[in-house]
């Protein structure tokens, strides 16, 4: 007889009914019913004094940065890994956004910032070292509260608190939580609580609402209550004269008009066609495509465009992008083609400015990583001197990397270029992504050479840097 095995689709389909029949039976609960119990009772147990989670398993760490509701980055010993917390998947508040994204997000920062101490563990030859990808690093967080107080494990409290399923479904000796998760989760999802419920995100914009908006507006905007400016800079009123108020969060749905002035892998660099600066310096930002191709990308196209703002280490860019040109109510539209002898008419006709040229920042007053501030967001274009490579943790060096005199590149080749704004010793790294095309080797720099580059420049932690775009030109200097 032969044997067949259901598809894991139809397997997960009689779960979820199993699950629902069996919470029928039993007493009815509401949000307010929820609580952490399988967390206050989970105690840590295992013995990590003088280990190292990436040699052993386990080991205390200090926290880096957070990511969202289930990654982060921390620092064991010298080596800064990502870590994805396993056991859980959060609602998405980076690439895509979901309701309770922000919150999930939110509730890990506050953890992990206000921990006294934090310990990474995991099962390694159950669950693996690493992700797919094998770009981050996978575990179970514990972390202490505050002084003397027991640890409490991270992920667990993440599906006590509806933030997300339980996804722990084997059992491990080294990690023995599977009977943890599964009560846990079972009873959060029968209060009905956070993502069990519906529509029921209260910072989430559940509404068809679109807003025709600039690339400066939603800079400014985005976190805050303000007058709704139409793409134009004009404050939009209502009929009583007054003006209108929006409150700008990564759910707000958004349309924009914008110019492509560069692309870094599949991502975009889009400026303004409309409401230029006193100075006439047009806004320009960031959009996170996960790593899809549009097909409007080519420098001077300009393009009709909906998606969202979110932030990426405290900088405001673009994400979640419609990017199919057929699709029935958001369509990607080109305006114009720079490659249609009518581009200057369609142009004029539409009354933009697709201004493609980098920013020249060379003659900046820097004195401190501060001065870039007014640079925020600029597709710029800069002269830097390539320094020595650190070796400080805060310079986020990965531990699985090539590290060279004056670099560090990852697996994937996402590579850091270290150096200075030319001049001074004001640190302005370089930033290659892996995907670029073509891809600008370590090689063609030199220690202590001088080059003039062009690029995205954005924050990176205390420090400002450049990202390289596709096609950069790269000039040495005498």
């Amino acid at each position: 007889m032969k044997k067949f095995a259901l598809p894991f689709a139809l397997i997960a389909m009689i779960l979820v009914g199993c699950q629902t029949d069996t919470s029928s039976v039993l007493s009815s609960l509401t949000p307010n019913d929820l609580n952490t119990a399988q967390t206050d009772a989970l105690k840590l147990t295992a013995n990590f004094a003088g280990k190292n989670f990436i040699t052993d398993g386990i080991g205390e760490v200090t926290l880096r940065s957070t990511t969202d509701g289930d990654t982060a980055r921390f620092n064991v010993g010298n080596t800064n890994i990502a870590l994805r917390f396993l056991g859980i998947n959060t609602p998405e508040s980076t690439g895509r956004i979901e309701p309770w994204g922000n919150e999930a997000s939110a509730f890990t920062k506050e953890k992990l910032m206000g921990a006294t101490r934090i310990v990474l563990i995991n099962d390694v030859s159950l669950f693996g070292l690493t992700d797919s990808a094998g770009s981050r690093y996978l575990g179970f967080v514990w972390y202490q509260p505050q002084a003397n107080a027991d640890f409490r494990l991270l992920n667990l409290e993440l599906v006590e608190q509806a933030y997300s399923q339980n996804l722990l479904f084997v059992q491990s000796t080294i990690t023995p939580y599977f009977d943890a998760f599964k009560a846990g989760g079972e009873y959060a999802q029968r209060t009905g609580a956070r993502i069990y419920g519906s529509r029921n995100d209260p910072s989430f914009d559940y509404t068809d609402t679109v807003y025709d908006v600039s690339i400066r507006f939603i800079r400014k905007a985005f976190g805050n209550t303000i007058p709704l400016e139409d793409k134009y800079g004009n404050i939009i009123q209502n009929d009583n004269d007054e003006s209108v108020m929006i409150t700008m969060s990564n759910s707000t749905k958004l349309r924009i008009q914008a110019v492509v002035v560069a692309t870094i892998g599949s991502n975009l660099i889009l400026r303004d066609v409309f409401n230029a600066d006193l100075n006439g310096q047009f806004a320009s930002i960031y959009l996170f495509t996960q790593f899809t191709e549009s097909p409007f990308k080519r420098p001077g196209d300009v393009i009709e465009i909906y998606l969202k703002a979110t932030t990426f280490n405290e900088n405001v860019q673009l994400t979640d992008p419609v990017l199919q040109t057929f699709h029935m109510f958001f369509p990607l539209k080109r305006i114009a083609d720079p490659t249609k002898d009518n581009y200057q008419d369609v142009l004029a006709l539409n009354g933009m400015t697709a201004e493609a040229e980098a920013y020249d920042i060379s003659e900046a007053t820097i004195t401190n990583p501060s001065n870039f501030a007014p640079f925020n967001g600029f597709f710029i274009s800069a002269v830097v001197t390539i320094r020595p490579r650190p070796t400080s943790p805060e310079d986020d060096l990965t531990g699985d990397v090539t590290l060279g005199a004056y670099f560090r590149k990852d697996t994937n080749n996402n590579m850091t270029i270290y150096s200075y704004f030319a001049g001074t010793q004001v640190s302005f790294n370089l930033r290659v992504d892996g995907r670029m095309f073509p891809y600008v080797s370590e090689t063609r720099f030199a220690l202590g050479q001088s080059y003039r580059v062009s690029g995205y420049l954005a924050p990176y932690f205390d420090n400002y840097q450049i990202q390289l775009h596709n096609g950069v030109t790269i000039t040495l200097l005498d």
